[in-house]
């Protein structure tokens, strides 16, 4: 099963967290319907979506009020964006890192990085 982990650092969390995401689709914003919920007040209620679909993992802005930033990169209104290992997703105070996106064997067990196709 293709696995999507990320660590969320945010100023308004106590801590890091790690999330390990299966196959699907994750709306992330400050809305306690999300399906991750950011409890910062720049990020907007339904902020951006992470999404997996033929083999590989996506992230779009949902036309957030303070957009989605990688690499300094604004996304709204953008195509969604391949994520890839080492990517950090900004939205508002709060940094979504990409700590791997790969595969899981059997039992749960991590397999090697799924690779990259050009």
């Amino acid at each position: 099963m293709a696995v999507l982990r990320i660590e969320i650092r945010s100023y308004f969390l106590p801590g890091p967290s790690t999330k390990a995401l299966k196959p699907g689709d994750y709306v992330v914003g400050r809305d306690p319907s999300c399906d991750i919920v950011i409890p910062d007040p720049y990020v907007s209620r339904k902020h951006m979506r992470i999404f997996y679909r033929d083999g590989k993992w996506y992230v779009v802005d949902m036309g957030s009020k303070n957009g989605t930033f990688i690499n300094g990169e604004d996304l709204r209104g953008k195509e969604p964006v391949e994520l890839r290992k080492g990517m950090d997703i900004v939205l508002g105070l709060t940094t979504i890192r990409v700590l791997e996106v790969g595969e899981e064997k059997e039992g749960g067990e991590r397999g090697e990085e799924a690779k990259e196709q050009s």
